[in-house]
């Protein structure tokens, strides 16, 4: 694999990463949180309504699909080569951006190097970091993933389960190190507070919505 190689490739895997998995992520996680939240004036009633138990689980179904995500884009390559896996995860595009010339050949094109060095820099720490953590966040998500989400499996010793704290606090960094990465290949600033308010707001339609169509009025 050359440069112009490695270097497609990471492109490529940093939109489906951050255009795509975490710009999806971000909008489910919102659908459950603004469902679950202790101020939603909608969710006693939609509890208690005809539709409470689809609604339960469709909330419970993005939320185990957002996890699902997450853990996804912090897979390793596993047995396979890098020239070989089909895997598309954070792990992935910083071995690819690492190779000799990779990043030399980025930074050659940036307006400001030194910023997008920065920003590959704080990426990779991040990756370094949530690896090598104690508790672990992403082993306790990956267990239920696959535990309970892409495989049925028992195991005669229970494992530690996640917290809820554990998805929230994953999904924030690892929009961060979407960002970071963004900015170290393009030099492009990610304004996810933004996509967070807009998330946010159309989640709420859509249990307004729902709410209106039980003929839930409130008071």
């Amino acid at each position: 694999m050359d440069v112009e190689d490695a270097l497609g490739r990471a492109q490529l895997h940093a939109h489906r990463l951050c255009d795509e998995a975490m710009v999806k992520a971000q909008g489910l996680f919102a659908i459950w949180d603004t469902y679950n939240t202790a101020e939603n004036p909608l969710r006693g009633p939609l509890s208690y309504s005809e539709a409470s138990i689809s609604i339960n689980q469709m909330a419970t179904s993005v939320l185990h699909e957002t996890i699902l995500i997450l853990v996804a884009s912090m897979d390793v390559r596993g047995r396979s080569t890098l020239e070989k896996t089909n895997r598309v995860s954070f792990p992935i595009v910083r071995e690819l951006l690492s190779r000799p010339g990779v990043m030399g050949d980025v930074l050659a094109r940036a307006d400001i190097p030194i910023a997008n060095k920065q920003a590959f820099d704080r990426y990779c720490s991040a990756l370094d970091r949530l690896d090598v953590e104690q508790p672990n966040r992403l082993q306790r998500l990956r267990h239920f993933r696959d535990e309970y989400l892409a495989h049925h499996l028992d195991f005669p010793v229970g494992r530690t389960p996640p917290l809820m704290s554990d998805i929230t606090t994953m999904l924030a960094e690892l929009s961060n190190i979407a960002a970071d990465l963004q900015n170290a290949l393009y030099g492009q600033h990610v304004d996810w507070e933004h996509r967070r308010v807009q998330m946010r707001e159309s989640a709420l339609s859509l249990w307004s919505l729902v709410a209106k169509g039980s003929g839930w009025r409130g008071k």
